[in-house]
């Protein structure tokens, strides 16, 4: 018989979170599963959705954008009752909209952890889900060991009741080319955890004493406006270029030589796997699970440190052997997260025996 697997996310615009549902939907068995995508919100027309259709997966977009009230939530319990899943599989404000279905059926939940474990909800939200990881109802994952035993810590939860499965990433997929201008880049969502003010503040210093080096930031958010009035404001418009949310961010990472990350709270993001697959070394500052793969293929800086910023970009820059001898070890480091085997991880958890 074929088990039906719903997952459960906000909406499907550019992100870390968001890339990671992509590679699991488009790498689950399908011949074992039937696979249904829920997004709370609204179509978006990204990319993301466009890949997830491709590979034959229905996504039901519910259109609940704005503040949750217990009407969108039973508006939403509906949705899921006929569809009647084996497992529901939430991400972000998922779980939310998901908890009514979940609590009243029996049904297997996992819901993954992609930032800080106190950042995630409020702290109603957060006491309901900490009751169903306890009574073994659902099972909560990490992308990253160090939000494993933060969220162990801050939620008084044992191994049993939490799990590590790191994000993966379609390795194949990525690969470097030759350029002629030294490139820094960084690839997310553009707001103000992520925080890309930092990496142009940095980025004014390098490029006044190294002119011919360039900085990319790919993507879009609620910060993008300012970040591109914040690269007039320093006449970095000849050497920044901000070309929005694109489907081919791997060709962006082709023609760079550093991936930098500048966020203030992370869990493991895939923007940094990617850039390593495409051998690049990562500036990051040291923050969530980003530790647990950058060691010495890259720099780990101080949250918010333009001064740290800056000598690792000039380390780098200055050190062709060693900025080549970092991105090859990142390739190397990035084949452990291939999309296949996070997919047949979570396949194991969603079916494996509840104690």
């Amino acid at each position: 018989m074929v088990k039906k697997i719903a997952v459960v996310c906000g909406a499907l615009s550019i992100g870390g979170a968001e890339n990671m549902i992509c590679e699991l939907l488009c790498n689950l068995n399908r011949e074992k599963y039937e696979v249904k995508l829920f997004c709370t919100e609204n179509e978006q027309n990204t990319f993301l959705e466009k890949k997830i259709r491709e590979h034959g997966i229905d996504i039901e977009f519910a259109g609940l954008s704005g503040k949750v009230t217990p009407r969108k939530m039973m508006s939403f319990y509906h949705r899921l009752k006929r569809f009647h899943p084996d497992v529901v599989h939430t991400h972000i404000s998922g779980a939310v909209y998901s908890l009514p279905y979940i609590i009243t059926h029996d049904v297997r939940h996992i819901h993954t952890l992609h930032t800080a474990p106190l950042a995630e909800f409020s702290p109603a939200i957060r006491k309901v889900l900490i009751l169903q990881y306890k009574i073994g109802k659902s099972t909560l994952v990490t992308v990253s060991k160090e939000n494993c035993e933060l969220a162990k810590s801050e939620y008084h939860l044992t191994d049993r009741e939490v799990k590590c499965i790191n994000n993966g990433i379609d390795v194949d997929r990525y690969s470097h080319k030759e350029h002629e201008h030294f490139t820094f880049i960084n690839v997310g969502r553009q707001d103000v955890n992520k925080n890309q003010k930092l990496i142009v503040e940095a980025f004014k210093t390098v490029a006044g004493r190294y002119p011919e080096s360039r900085l990319i930031l790919v993507g879009d958010g609620n910060q993008h406006n300012r970040l591109i009035d914040l690269v007039v404001s320093k006449s970095l418009q000849d050497k920044v270029m901000l070309p929005g949310m694109v489907a081919n961010g791997e060709d962006y990472l082709s023609m760079a030589d550093v991936y930098i990350q500048s966020s203030h709270r992370e869990g493991l993001p895939l923007s940094v796997i990617e850039a390593m697959a495409a051998y690049l070394p990562v500036i990051s500052t040291n923050v969530g699970g980003v530790p647990d793969v950058v060691h010495d293929n890259g720099f780990l800086v101080a949250d918010n440190s333009v001064d740290e910023m800056v000598d690792a970009m000039e380390k780098l820059l200055l050190d062709r052997a060693l900025c080549e001898k970092m991105g090859s070890k990142s390739r190397t480091l990035s084949e452990q997260f291939s999309s296949k085997n996070m997919a047949q991880r979570y396949e194991r958890l969603y079916f494996e025996r509840k104690e």
